[in-house]
């Protein structure tokens, strides 16, 4: 049955073994691409980890071109959670000095005399931290064309990129079964058709359909298996849309079947198998006695991983499980490790220890991307209203702030898969419900946030998608006077605002 159905049963223990020792390991663009992001001793352990594999590491000529279109984007991206931290050092600072000698506290016969001492010691604190920001901030990757992050990616991967289409003719034979797949939902990258829609771009001469991103990315993989002979493929990603992954909410069960049929009919692989860059990291740690990988440097990777991983929302959350607010976000993997210990007892008999930590990790990566996203955008409020009340509510709108008496709300929706040309419902409804909280006088302002994957801020450079996102959001503001849409991309622990269309 196994050898029938190979898509429908995760490797033995051996067979990973296998994997891990002889095969090659094959990195997605987001991969690449988030090494700017992590932490410098973080990316330091990753990267050590891929030298280990050095030999055995391939990259289509896909990931390699996407890689370099959108490297000057997510050094952006990265670097500007720091610059936005001194920034609001810098701001606080200067606020609560302005704030504490306007309300004259020392003349209100409260009992304390030093309170200019204490403003003082404050004062000097905000600065030993802005210092110690400015200097994070002076280590920062460059936008520049020989950044030090980048020339060790191209180090690392020199000699180990797969040829580019040798002509226009041959790229369009490459994805001319593409439209068809998607219209069927053959995967990968059928979900790319409802955002990517025909935009294009231009390499050595070719265009390329941007829809037809991942499915290139596989098919050049298949052909370097084929050609290869190659019998083992280990493919890292950290795109979690489900035309990659088998999914059973709240849990992922593995790469879709059809894919694992698909490379080893046409390619004559014999194992394959996906992890996402936290899983790859861990597992690194046993099979291939990586003694530099670190409990935490795994868990940095994940929180960085876990908001491009564009699944579908679960219905109800998992048993057991709390909703987390900012403050005790960093407990979520006490969470997460309970419910899991707590449940699937017969799971975990009927597998392997290995086998069932591989179905424990898949389960925990979906339920991480939710909370990460909501606290990122907490986060962002919080920096916004850094002397308001902020409640975190269980009913609409998601955050209520106030200030000076007066109540603000804010509702977020992650939209992983957004089309400029078809605002999906939630959007319409949202602002109809923000607007009829205005209008009854429940709330005297009111912003939608919309959260998109990170690979969006490339989107927005785009003049006219942008202008038809922006005149989109208007015409819905003119209906429904709500207030506020502002559109940014969530990673890791970030909210990063790239658009505000105020009514």
């Amino acid at each position: 049955m196994r050898n029938i159905f190979p898509g429908y049963y995760q490797p033995t223990e051996g067979e990973f073994s296998i994997l891990w020792n002889e095969g090659i390991f094959v990195f997605d663009t987001n991969v690449l691409l988030n090494l700017y992001s992590y932490p410098e001793d973080v990316r330091n352990v990753f990267l050590s980890v891929l030298s280990k594999v050095t030999d055995r590491i391939w990259i289509p000529y896909q990931v390699g071109l996407e890689f370099h279109r959108n490297r000057f984007t997510r050094i952006k991206q990265a670097n500007q959670r720091v610059e936005q931290l001194l920034q609001t050092i810098n701001k606080t600072g200067s606020q609560i000095n302005s704030e504490v000698n306007s309300i004259e506290l020392e003349k209100r016969n409260i009992g304390i005399s030093d309170i200019q001492d204490r403003l003082t010691a404050v004062q000097a604190a905000h600065t030993a931290l802005s210092e110690a920001v400015q200097l994070a901030c002076n280590k920062l990757p460059p936008i520049s064309l020989s950044d030090s992050i980048g020339t060790k990616i191209c180090e690392l991967l020199d000699g180990r990129v797969g040829s580019p289409p040798e002509d226009q003719a041959a790229l369009d034979e490459l994805v001319a079964d593409g439209q068809d797949r998607f219209d069927k939902q053959i995967p990968p990258g059928f979900l790319d058709a409802k955002n990517k829609g025909e935009s294009t771009f231009r390499d050595r001469g070719l265009t390329y359909f941007r829809k037809f991103g991942d499915l290139i990315i596989w098919k050049q993989l298949i052909s370097h298996a084929r050609d290869q002979n190659i019998k083992n493929v280990i493919f890292v990603t950290g795109d979690k849309k489900p035309d990659w992954w088998w999914l059973d909410e709240p849990r992922t069960l593995g790469p879709l079947p059809e894919l694992v049929q698909e490379i080893i009919l046409k390619a004559g692989v014999e194992r394959f198998w996906m992890y996402s860059a936290d899983q790859f990291l861990k597992y690194a740690e046993t099979y291939l006695k990586a003694a530099e990988v670190t409990a935490e440097a795994i868990e940095q990777v994940k929180e960085f991983s876990a908001p491009t991983m564009e699944l579908a929302p679960s219905p109800s959350s998992p048993p057991g499980s709390t909703l987390l607010t900012g403050a005790d976000v960093s407990s979520s993997s006490t969470v997460f490790e309970r419910w899991l210990n707590e449940s699937d007892t017969s799971t975990a008999l009927s597998m392997g220890k290995d086998n069932f930590h591989h179905f424990q990790d898949n389960r925990r990566v979906s339920l991480t991307r939710d909370f990460l996203s909501e606290n990122a955008v907490e986060i962002w409020i919080q920096l916004q209203h850094p002397y308001s009340k902020i409640t975190k509510t269980k009913t609409f709108p998601d955050f209520i702030v106030e200030h000076k008496g007066n109540l603000f709300g804010y509702e977020f929706k992650f939209i992983s898969n957004f089309s400029a040309r078809a605002f999906p419902p939630s959007i319409v409804n949202t602002l109809l419900r923000g607007y009829l909280e205005i209008h009854e006088s429940r709330l005297q302002g009111f912003t939608l946030l919309i959260g998109l994957p990170p690979d969006y801020d490339e989107y927005f450079n785009d003049m006219e998608w942008r202008k038809e996102t922006i005149d989109r959001s208007l015409a819905l503001l003119s209906k429904y006077p709500a207030g506020s849409i502002i559109f940014g991309t969530v990673f890791g622990d970030n909210f990063s605002e790239i658009i505000r269309i105020q009514w």
